[in-house]
């Protein structure tokens, strides 16, 4: 395949790139909401965003090196509830009270 080097001052292949990038947040989009329909699935994303990165805890440590991965880790978590939100802002909440209630069950 001989694709010419992408110019960014050539209007085709700007309209081509850009509509690339759009049909591929169309696909993320599609495929997180379609993950976001099992309750499993939401249950495991809130127990990550929670319990692994920390998102509802502080994140400082008298140690500089800890903290800094704290909030790197919470960073990852902060993300991730962003692109859910634009997915379905409901979602955070059902994912919440799902979390709770299954750690209440045992």
């Amino acid at each position: 395949m001989t694709d010419k080097p992408y110019q960014a001052n050539d209007p085709e292949q700007v309209k081509k790139r850009a509509d690339k990038a759009k049909l591929r947040r169309e696909q993320q989009h599609a495929d997180l909401q379609e993950l976001l329909a099992l309750p499993s699935f939401r249950r495991y994303l809130w127990r990550h965003m929670h319990e692994t990165c920390g998102l509802m805890r502080s994140g400082y440590s008298p140690n500089g090196t800890t903290q800094t991965l704290n909030v790197a880790m919470q960073d990852v978590a902060k993300a991730l509830w962003v692109e859910v939100e634009r997915v379905d802002p409901s979602m955070i909440p059902k994912m919440m009270v799902e979390y709770y209630e299954a750690q209440l069950r045992g």
